[in-house]
């Protein structure tokens, strides 16, 4: 099976485990995004089609999303992170 770049990296991020006494849990506890136009085929589709494994939440602010995301992290004892993914929009030219 052919997979793209995006689908495995989903795949990958969802199958990351931490073990501490000997209780396992997932790492990556969902994925934070924005998406712009050169991310939503890609990456946003891997998401659609695996979330159950990687569950998405809609972002609006690249810099809130990553406070949030080392907040949980370190609200988690750094057992658990978000992932976080945004796509750069270009200004046209000048």
């Amino acid at each position: 099976m052919n997979l793209t770049v995006a689908q495995a990296l989903v795949r990958f991020l969802s199958v990351q485990y931490v073990d501490r006494d000997d209780h396992q849990q997932r790492f990556f506890a969902g994925c934070f995004g924005i998406f712009g136009h050169g991310n939503v085929a890609g990456i946003g589709q891997a998401l659609l089609e695996n979330s159950d494994d990687l569950r998405y939440y809609l972002v609006r602010n690249e810099q809130a999303m990553v406070h949030s995301a080392v907040g949980y992290s370190r609200m988690a004892n750094r057992l658990q992170a978000f992932a976080c993914t945004t796509s750069v929009d270009r200004a046209p030219p000048t």
